[in-house]
């Protein structure tokens, strides 16, 4: 019988790396397309977070004006944007020690063409078993759907995965598709309360807490998990 690996699901956006500056340009530029001009980087990233249109429409734009933002943020990111970007500190250390004991995995609301070119650029692309992100046409958008997307690609269950990441979108979203156990990470664009309202299991300040969090009893599957985890296992020998 084979052992299982826990498999930690990450957010990409402020929790691997911190693309703040390419977010807000690109956000500035969508706003702008659409006739608003005085908006405060402070306001820009407290939206960072859910998918882009929901993060266009809380400005309270239309439907047509919140197509006219995305493509213009879109024009801007897809060849600028999207490397003004840098890996947090501790990161590829810690992703190199979690992976020597769980299965890796992203779950960004971030397109998944976009997330992989990120993860290329930074050589970090290796550590993961799959990438997995939102759809360009928007079919498959909110959190929960890129996590049960990546759970299914995968081909694990819920029970088995634990969330990392730094908005409540990540916490709310992932226990939505059953994923249980959760990890809100400090450094990015969510604050701690936000974390601890939206039902984090713990937060933690540095990668290097994260890959202690990690080896606690309370972030290893289930015996009921494991359990059905291994007759899956089984089933592919």
């Amino acid at each position: 019988m084979k052992a299982t690996r826990p498999v930690l699901l990450f957010d990409l956006d402020g929790t691997l790396t911190d693309n703040s500056e390419g977010i807000i340009d690109g956000t500035r530029l969508g706003l702008a397309a659409v006739g608003i001009h005085q908006v405060s980087d402070d306001d820009v990233r407290a939206a960072i977070g859910p998918p882009l249109r929901s993060m266009f429409a809380s400005w309270g734009l239309s439907t047509n004006d919140v197509g006219l933002a995305v493509a213009a943020y879109r024009a801007h990111y897809t060849e600028v944007g999207i490397l003004m970007n840098r890996v947090y500190a501790g990161i590829p250390a810690a992703l190199a020690d979690l992976g020597a004991t769980h299965r890796l995995a992203v779950a960004t609301s971030k397109p998944e063409v976009f997330a992989i070119r990120i993860l290329e650029h930074f050589d970090l692309a290796g550590h993961f078993d799959k990438i997995g992100g939102a759809t360009i046409d928007g079919a498959r958008e909110t959190k929960a759907s890129v996590v049960r997307h990546t759970l299914a690609s995968l081909d694990i269950e819920a029970t088995s995965a634990v969330m990392i990441g730094d908005r409540r979108h990540d916490i709310e979203g992932s226990r939505a598709e059953g994923v249980e156990r959760s990890v809100g990470v400090s450094w990015g664009f969510g604050s701690a309360q936000e974390l601890i309202d939206a039902g984090a299991t713990t937060i933690v300040d540095s990668p290097e807490q994260l890959r202690s969090a990690l080896s606690d009893e309370q972030f290893r599957p289930s015996t009921r998990s494991r359990q059905r985890l291994n007759t899956n296992l089984l089933a592919h020998e």
